[in-house]
């Protein structure tokens, strides 16, 4: 038999590295010593473990003294507590530092050598909230910040990794002469954005969800700064409102994948200061019908559209122009497109969108078989919000064999059943029945002796 053998340095070594990263959770604060307390380094004399210079709150033991990996730490106002800057690189040492608000009117600076990875930074108090240039800030998780007169001043490197909310009617301001990244939605309420300089960026969308403090909204974007929404703009009606020509000023970059702002004048007004938005698509396919080769595509929003051109080709690289379709110009609901080509046939389609400049972009290619006899239904889009239609496109189907129709949840009890009549039109248009809640169904399609199956979202 084996037996494993620790030697009582190798627990000690293991006990110790156990300690290090703290499990119990600490709170501490700057023993003040004036309006603000400065860590420059990680040092025992006069730096961040200079244990003279903090105050065990709550909780422990703690590790140490001072705080380290899994602590809190508070900071607050300079004239009651104590404002807390940082200006080293805290996150080389304790990677997941907790900071929390403790007073009305708290601060918080990183300095312009300061590198600190907070895993939560918790608010609960009018803040101000620097980063100086050469500085960087990041918190892991979600952030809200909801206190009227709160500031968010960065000109560094601030990441914030679960989305970013300044929700309230309060006032609150957000400076960015450096660059701002946010992983997930920017919503936002009351909030003055200015981008002075550097870059302003959300892989999510830009929401104003109500016209809470809608007085107080209004974003700059200055020359040679840029501001990217990888999502969409969504504002609520009365977002935005005011004189839009100030409350809205672009001059530098501003681009996103659509803007929906529920009837105001809000996208209009982005547009003609030179923001990028450009015809969101959210549905393109072809198929080969009794009547010719039918392309449907679907637009989530448009700005600046002026046509649609659809061209052929026998061979990729040799396409010509068979049809030019007419835009909706500016629209934010979604808006169906579908013609069928019945002269000569081609091997390849694709579909080209122009804007009133000329400039344009090319959306896809589709590639047909045009000697196919086989029999096919195609179910398009799997992916539909309520009261959209869903599309069957049949495609060498004979006039007299039978088609049925069954709409299944996903435990298989059937919320619908259609017995269709084939027209001379190759499509059918099936709505999903309004009774039906958001999530996941499956609708089947028997042709004859042969049945096809899709599942469908509801949004």
């Amino acid at each position: 038999m084996n037996f494993l053998y620790l030697k009582p340095l190798s627990f000690a070594t293991v006990l110790l590295l156990f300690i290090e990263s703290n499990i119990f959770g600490a709170v501490f604060k700057p023993i003040p010593t004036g309006s603000t307390v400065t860590f420059s380094n990680n040092s025992e004399t006069g730096g961040w473990r200079d244990t003279s210079k903090w105050s065990l709150v709550s909780g422990g033991p703690a590790a140490y003294n001072y705080p380290s990996e899994g602590d809190e730490v508070q900071f607050g106002n300079p004239g009651h507590e104590t404002g807390l800057v940082i200006n080293f690189n805290l996150a080389a040492n304790y990677p997941s530092i907790i900071l929390s608000s403790n007073s009305d009117g708290s601060e918080l600076t990183i300095g312009s050598d300061g590198v600190v990875t907070a895993s939560a930074l918790n608010v609960s108090d009018r803040v101000t909230i620097t980063v100086n240039s050469g500085g960087a800030f990041t918190v892991t998780s979600a952030v809200s910040i909801t206190n009227t007169n709160s500031i968010i001043d960065n000109g560094g490197t601030l990441r914030l990794q679960a989305g970013l909310t300044l929700p309230g009617g309060g006032a609150k301001t957000f400076n960015n002469s450096g660059d701002t990244y946010i992983t997930g939605d920017f919503t936002m309420s009351a909030t003055d954005v200015n981008i002075t300089a550097g870059s302003f960026n959300v892989t999510g969308s830009w929401v104003i969800p109500n016209a809470e403090g809608n007085g107080n909204n209004a974003v700059e974007v200055a020359s040679g700064a840029s501001m990217s929404i990888g999502g969409s703009v969504n504002f609520d009606n009365q977002a935005i409102t005011g004189d839009l020509s100030t409350k809205i000023q672009i001059s530098g970059t501003f681009e996103a994948n659509g803007c929906n702002d529920n009837g105001s004048s809000v996208c209009d007004e982005i547009e003609s200061q030179g923001g990028d938005l450009p015809v969101v698509l959210i549905a393109l396919f072809g198929v080969q019908t009794d009547e010719g080769y039918l392309i449907k595509w679907t637009t989530a929003s448009e700005q600046n559209n002026s046509h649609f051109i659809i061209e052929g080709a026998h061979s990729i690289g040799q396409w010509k122009e068979i049809v030019s379709i007419e835009g909706q110009g500016n629209s934010n609901t979604p808006t169906d497109y579908e013609i069928v080509l019945k002269r000569e046939q081609y091997r390849h389609y694709r579909l080209v969108q122009y804007d009133f400049d000329g400039s344009f972009e090319i959306f896809g290619t589709l590639t047909q078989e045009i000697s196919s006899t086989n029999r096919t239904v195609q179910i398009i889009p799997n992916e539909i919000n309520q009261g959209q239609f869903v599309n069957l496109l049949f495609s060498n189907i004979d006039s007299d064999i039978p088609i049925t129709l069954q709409l299944f949840d996903l435990i298989g009890n059937v919320l619908d059943y259609q017995s269709l009549s084939r027209t001379a039109s190759s499509v059918y248009l099936y709505k999903i029945p309004s009774s039906s809640r958001c999530g996941y169904y499956v609708l089947s399609v028997l042709v004859g002796n042969k049945r096809y199956h899709q599942k469908i979202l509801v949004k």
